[in-house]
């Protein structure tokens, strides 16, 4: 950077004091192509950084690229899929559904009384 293009960020309290005052420029949004100096942040020796820089990085916030949809559209999706989902269990709740049980199934089972097939009793030897 030569002395004529630099510019400082404005003196507005947020404290970034004399940094240059440069594009905003994500790693995820410069070509993977070019023959970088430093390839893992795609980025060359001595080319000036940005303030917030190490926020920019490829796995980080992505400041130039645009968004697929807008917050508004973001924000109706979302509350369209919750309120579709409350509905349908508040719905289902009235219906409570439990998986099918048979009787017990005991051996001998005669009127109400179970036949045994043990006993605790000593046996008299004859």
């Amino acid at each position: 950077m030569i002395p004529e293009d630099y510019e400082p960020f404005p003196d507005d309290g947020e404290g970034v004091g004399d940094y240059p005052n440069l594009k905003p420029s994500s790693g995820d949004s410069r070509s993977g192509l070019v023959d970088w100096d430093i390839p893992e942040y795609k980025r060359n020796f001595g080319e000036p950084l940005r303030y917030n820089y190490e926020m920019t990085w490829e796995t980080r916030f992505d400041d130039t690229s645009r968004m697929v949809v807008s917050d508004a559209e973001a924000w109706a999706f979302f509350i369209g899929i919750m309120s579709f989902f409350i509905g349908v269990h508040l719905i289902a709740r009235q219906y409570p559904a439990f998986p099918p049980a048979a009787e017990e199934q005991l051996p001998y089972k005669e009127q109400g009384k179970v036949r045994k097939f043990y006993h605790f009793e000593l046996e008299k030897e004859q």
